[in-house]
């Protein structure tokens, strides 16, 4: 064994053998960098499109709501109009029975005068 390693360090193997040990320590160390730089970068990914679709979710709220309150608003004004064309009528008869009954009062008046 002895004679090996005096073998190997004639050759210059023993410090190639360090010198590929480091340089796959080096690797090694390189993947794993790369590595959690990529999960990294993958968790940034997947935060921003979870923020993206919180945002466009709370802008379909809005729009939601945007649209019930218009809605609403349609509904109240369509239901004034209703009670303004209700009023309108009402107050229309009231001034046509009004009418009639001056008009009767004029006709019992004449009826009266030709009498007497």
């Amino acid at each position: 064994m002895a004679t090996k390693k005096k073998l190997l360090k004639q050759l210059g193997l023993d410090s190639l053998g360090k010198i590929a040990s480091k340089s796959l320590n080096k690797t090694k160390q390189s993947l794993n960098k790369t590595f959690q730089d990529l999960k990294k970068k993958r968790d940034e990914e997947i935060a921003k499109k979870i923020k993206k679709e919180k945002i466009e979710q709370e802008k379909i709220e809005q729009q939601k709501l945007k649209d019930e309150l218009k809605r609403l608003k349609d509904l109240e004004v369509q239901k004034r109009k209703e009670d303004e064309q209700i009023l309108k009528e009402e107050r229309e008869r009231i001034d046509a029975k009004e009418k009639l009954r001056l008009d009767n009062e004029k006709q019992q008046k004449k009826k009266r005068r030709i009498c007497t």
